[in-house]
């Protein structure tokens, strides 16, 4: 169960610098505890996992220069996860023209750290409905100790249609 809510102010401007849109939301899942049971020798019980995110996306000024700063949080009975940072974006061509068939072309730098785990460098291009994002994940702190390897690559490729 969730719900998720999106403020998009765009004035129709051809101006930079006039756009900010705000995206923020929770979900939880597992209601009620859950028994996972095999062969009645092992019993395993699930707590109800939270997660609340936002994310918002703002211009800065009339140099096609945006920021995206996000914000997770997740919890389920004793673990918690929280993950904030931000994307700085330029708009290499907003797509803003008298053609209809323009579509806006956004390159992306950002940073995110997660709780004490993780820091993450990431890199995004963003064209019309189609993003291709690369990151890595450094680990970091005492993890590192489950886990021997100094980090790992993620690569995303998005298509939104509204």
């Amino acid at each position: 169960m969730g719900m998720t809510y999106h403020y998009d102010r765009n004035n129709g401007s051809r101006k930079a610098g006039k756009e900010f849109s705000l995206t923020a939301g929770a979900s939880v899942f597992q209601l009620g505890q859950m028994e996972v049971t095999e062969a009645n020798a092992m019993r395993h019980d699930f707590n109800a996992r939270i997660i609340a995110f936002a994310n918002a996306a703002m211009d800065l000024g009339e140099g096609g220069f945006g920021i995206e700063p996000s914000l997770l949080y997740a919890n389920q009975g004793e673990y918690d996860l929280a993950m904030v940072g931000s994307y700085f974006r330029y708009a290499i061509f907003d797509g803003k023209s008298f053609s209809s068939k323009s579509k806006p072309l956004h390159a992306a730098v950002g940073s995110f750290w997660r709780t004490s785990e993780a820091v993450t460098a990431a890199v995004r291009v963003d064209w019309g409905d189609y993003t291709l994002g690369l990151s890595y994940d450094f680990t970091i702190g005492n993890i590192t100790e489950a886990i021997p390897r100094t980090g790992a690559w993620e690569i995303a490729v998005v298509w939104r249609k509204d």
